[in-house]
């Protein structure tokens, strides 16, 4: 590539291994790294050390805001660079901002400014995996509880002043953009698709009788959908096919004479989930609020979130 862009990115903590916002996370910044393009990745937070090799790939990378960790209530340090000098140095043509709520001020809200004020060239693409203030609505709608509520409104005002602030606002999937242009056409879009590590498996799709589904019985947006699931979908399934068998996870709490008035159904131990994820042909999780767990996609089954 003839003359790369220069691209910061930044996020709240170090892309973590772990999780499965942290691994989406670091293929991001390795496509970029693939483009050609000299990329710096700004962790505001400097408490987690493990950063998926990101010198190795030849990413300048930066952690521990001494500028803006007060504000979250934290020890600044004394570390060695600051937002100003490195923008000043680099010259970014783009700068992306994760986009959520964990840490009171998001992103965003914390940089955006910055940017404008010292690299007037960057475009600035603001990063919303979730749509926070959408899923809070949803939860408000089935609580009905005015704490949710609350929340709700907060998160979808914020997320909306940096949509409009933005140059582009990226998604993951088309079903989110399509939320995001009814709601405003105005807003320039676009989707980044979440990409998984393929595994290879010693069954094939026809060996496959079992669908599981994921659910977390602490979240009633998942009670909800585990209730719609087994009133308006697993019987009509049960009626098209004589072999398939639902399999579910998550369901340790539900009582076992509920458990008792299911067929077909096989109610999964921990034990049992890394197995089961990869004999399992169809992969299920309520998506009333909240999102899909990525963790699920590379046993080799299809999502589609309606």
């Amino acid at each position: 590539m003839s003359n790369p862009d220069p691209i910061v990115v930044i996020n709240d903590v170090l892309p973590d291994v772990e999780t499965d916002s942290g691994q989406r996370l670091g293929h991001l910044l390795k496509v970029l790294r693939e483009l050609g393009h000299p990329v710096t990745f700004i962790a505001r937070d400097s408490k987690k050390q493990e950063a998926l090799g990101l010198s190795q790939q030849g990413i300048s990378l930066y952690a521990g805001d001494s500028e803006r960790l007060p504000a979250l209530g934290k020890d600044g340090g004394s570390f060695s660079w600051s937002l100003g000098a490195v923008l000043a140095e680099k010259q970014f043509s783009a700068a992306i901002l994760l986009q959520n709520f964990r840490c009171g001020i998001s992103i965003p809200e914390h940089y955006l400014n910055a940017i404008r004020r010292s690299s007037p060239q960057a475009r600035v693409l603001v990063l919303n995996d979730a749509l926070h203030g959408k899923s809070a609505r949803r939860r408000f709608e089935i609580t009905q509880q005015l704490e949710h509520h609350e929340v709700a409104e907060d998160r979808v005002a914020r997320a909306w002043e940096a949509f409009h602030r933005a140059d582009l606002v990226l998604v993951r999937n088309a079903n989110d953009e399509a939320w995001l242009r009814q709601s405003n056409p105005t807003i320039e879009t676009a989707v980044i698709t979440p990409w998984f590590e393929g595994k290879a498996h010693d069954r094939g799709w026809k060996e496959r009788h079992a669908i599981r589904l994921t659910i977390d019985l602490a979240q009633s947006g998942d009670v909800d959908g585990f209730g719609w699931f087994l009133e308006k979908v697993w019987p009509k399934i049960c009626r098209e096919s004589s072999d398939l068998e639902l399999w579910v996870a998550g369901a340790d709490k539900l009582p076992l004479e509920s458990r008792q008035k299911l067929a077909r159904v096989k109610w999964l131990e921990a034990k049992n989930l890394e197995q089961s994820t990869a004999k399992a042909g169809i992969y299920v999780a309520p998506l009333r609020f909240g999102r899909i767990p990525d963790s699920l996609a590379p046993a080799g089954g299809i999502f589609r979130a309606a």
